[in-house]
C-alpha cells in the first residue's frame, strides 16, 4: 500500500492507464468480477479527490466508481455500491451536474437506489434531492417512484 496519496494516484492512473472503460462494461455485461478495477477504485479512493487536479482523470476514476457500484448492487451488496457510487460523486466534486451531467445523474441513481435499499433515509433524501433540483422531471420518474 502506497503511505502518500499522490502516488498511489500517479501509480494506479499509469498502471490503469491501458483499462478501457468500455472494455470494462463489456465484461461486467457479462457477470464477469471487477476485481481489478474495485483494486484499482480503492487505491484511488483512498487518496481522494483532492489529489486529482485534471478534469478528464476526475471523470474517469468516477466512472470506474460507477461501473464498481454497478457491479456491487447487481449482487445485491448495496452497502459496497453505495461507498463507490458517493466516491464517484465526490470525484466529480460540487460542480458535478456541470462538470459531466449524465455521470452524475447515473452515480445519484445508483446512490438513491443503494441507500433506499438499506434503509438509509437521510442519505436517500439527500440524494434524491439533488436529482431533483438539478435535472429535468422526465428525467426524474426513476427516483419519483420510490420517494
Amino acid at each position: 500500500a502506497c503511505v502518500d496519496g499522490s502516488l498511489s494516484v500517479e501509480l494506479v492512473t499509469k498502471f490503469f492507464g491501458l483499462l478501457d472503460l468500455k472494455a470494462h462494461e463489456f465484461f461486467a455485461g457479462r457477470g464477469m468480477t471487477s476485481n481489478l478495477l474495485s483494486l484499482a477504485c480503492d487505491q484511488v479512493n483512498a487518496a481522494g479527490p483532492a489529489s486529482i487536479s485534471e478534469t478528464d482523470t476526475k471523470i474517469k476514476f468516477a466512472s470506474w466508481n460507477k461501473c464498481v457500484g454497478q457491479n456491487f448492487a447487481s449482487r445485491s451488496n448495496f452497502s459496497a455500491a453505495l461507498f463507490y457510487f458517493t466516491s464517484g460523486i465526490a470525484f466529480l466534486g460540487q460542480d458535478c451536474w456541470l462538470m459531466d451531467h449524465t455521470m452524475c445523474l447515473e452515480l445519484h441513481r445508483g446512490a438513491i437506489f443503494s441507500s433506499f435499499a438499506l434503509g438509509e433515509a437521510e442519505i436517500f433524501d439527500a440524494y434524491a434531492n439533488e436529482v431533483i433540483v438539478n435535472v429535468p422531471f422526465e428525467d426524474t420518474i426513476e427516483v419519483q417512484e420510490i420517494i
